[in-house]
């Protein structure tokens, strides 16, 4: 997992940029602006994600041979699995901070404390049959259901400005 955190370091980077925005366009309750900030985001996040996921999707095996070519056939899987799982939450990684700044810092702890309840089960269900690739998925299946619910809820019909 190290290895997907490094290649997506830039998004993660600049997410502070964008939350300072965010906080402003919500305290101004100005869904014009979020939305455009979203797009901006999206309009230079996406193409690096897309080149990450298929830099790893296409040359795996290439980079684990670099670092550790004894885990080419056992780690090629695990590092699709949690390239795909890190892209799709940096793409939606603003949806907790959304939240945060709408007084909604609950939601993200339950969520978060179910997503690692769910991510030990998958663990014990998965990684006995599966190995590194079982482990991965019950990383990424969670994770990446978790990040798609803070979006959705982030961006739905509540206001954007924080409860009083």
């Amino acid at each position: 997992q190290a290895l997907t955190g490094l290649f997506l370091v830039p998004v993660a980077a600049t997410n502070r940029i964008y939350a300072r925005d965010l906080a402003r366009y919500i305290h101004r309750n100005d869904r014009k602006a979020i939305t455009a900030m979203l797009r901006r985001r999206l309009a230079w996040v996406l193409p690096w994600v897309l080149a990450v996921v298929g830099l790893v999707w296409w040359s795996g095996e290439w980079i684990l041979g670099i670092l550790q070519p004894e885990f080419i056939d056992i780690g090629t899987a695990p590092l699709r699995v949690l390239t795909l799982s890190a892209a799709l939450a940096m793409l939606l990684a603003l949806g907790p901070t959304w939240l945060k700044f709408q007084d909604r810092g609950r939601v993200v702890l339950i969520v978060m404390g179910l997503t690692a309840v769910v991510q030990i089960a998958l663990l014990i269900a998965l990684t006995p049959q599966f190995k590194a690739t079982g482990a991965a998925l019950a990383y990424a299946i969670p994770t990446t259901i978790a990040y798609a619910l803070f979006a959705v809820l982030a961006g739905g019909s509540r206001a954007t400005r924080p409860r009083q």
